[in-house]
């Protein structure tokens, strides 16, 4: 009685595996979207992490807004960053024949 069975060590472990690995995520995510990556340290504060999660999507994200500008999309004129070589949108591929002509793939 009062010892740690196998069943309570196996739940720790589970636990402490989604814990690193949301953080791991969370910092992978935030790099790209050009925020500190120190922002994943909200996923460890209950409530917190939903408000974060919610801000940091619905946000301007300082990665594509330091990428230039955008360009219009040849197949489903959509908006994407200038240096896409998929639209994100439509998943067509763009080329670029001449520097600023943007012409469909294919």
């Amino acid at each position: 009685m009062g010892g740690v069975g196998l069943p309570e060590l196996i739940v720790l472990l589970v636990v402490i595996v989604v814990v690193v690995a949301s953080i791991w995520l969370s910092v992978k995510i935030l790099k790209k979207a050009g925020y500190s990556p120190w922002w994943a340290v909200t996923m460890l504060v209950p409530l917190v992490n939903i408000i974060f999660v919610y801000v940091f999507a619905f946000s301007k994200w300082p990665a594509l807004a330091s990428a230039g500008s955008a360009i219009t999309c040849p197949y489903c004129s959509a908006s994407i960053p200038a240096q896409a070589l998929k639209c994100q949108h439509c998943g067509e591929w763009i080329t670029r024949q001449n520097a600023g002509e943007i012409t469909p793939a294919g």
